[in-house]
């Protein structure tokens, strides 16, 4: 595991220094850069990151109420980098208080008229169905009711096993994001 790792690693920074070194050659212009970063560098960090463990965790760091004392979202989805859906499964919530029939389960059904709720705003676990992959976009989706409720700051975190620790994949903790208020709506990253 632990030499798959420093390969893939090796693999990534070669491939990001292959693309910087493009970029200053051609004297590229500082907004192409950060289209770069955005575009380029970026699909690759996650290409390369814990994104390939088959352990996904999101983590609410403030719902749009910070004084709320619950959160809730209808769905978490995943993509791979081939816009293939990762099929999530095994969804936990770890000292996490539950209402009967909005356990963690419900955010990973593919049903959007159902959800998740959490009276103690702690983090969705879930395990990647079909095994180690890349997850390069993913969504959460608003529930029915309560837009308090809704998270618009979290981290998505990767593992490759139960023992190893969590690396973050996207760490939009820093700022609100645009959760949609509207209810039943996909927030698509």
């Amino acid at each position: 595991d632990e030499l798959m790792v420093r390969q893939q690693l090796g693999h990534a920074i070669d491939e990001i220094g292959a693309a910087a070194a493009s970029a200053v050659a051609r004297k590229m212009p500082l907004q192409q850069l950060r289209g770069l970063l955005s575009g380029t560098l970026r699909p690759l960090l996650l290409k390369y990151s814990a994104s390939h463990g088959p352990l996904l965790r999101f983590r609410t760091t403030r719902t749009r109420d910070p004084h709320c004392g619950c959160l809730q979202i209808a769905q978490l989805i995943a993509w791979d980098g081939g816009g293939r859906e990762l099929r999530l499964v095994d969804a936990r919530n770890p000292n996490g208080h539950n209402p009967p029939n909005e356990e963690p389960a419900k955010a990973l059904d593919g049903n959007a008229r159902t959800k998740w709720l959490d009276g103690r705003k702690g983090a969705l676990e879930c395990r990647l169905e079909a095994g180690p992959a890349v997850v390069a976009r993913y969504a959460i989706a608003t529930a029915n009711d309560c837009p308090e409720r809704d998270p618009v700051r979290w981290v998505l975190e990767g593992r490759q096993t139960e023992a190893a620790p969590w690396r973050v994949i996207d760490d939009r903790s820093g700022a609100d994001q645009p959760t949609p208020g509207a209810r039943f709506t996909r927030h698509e990253l």
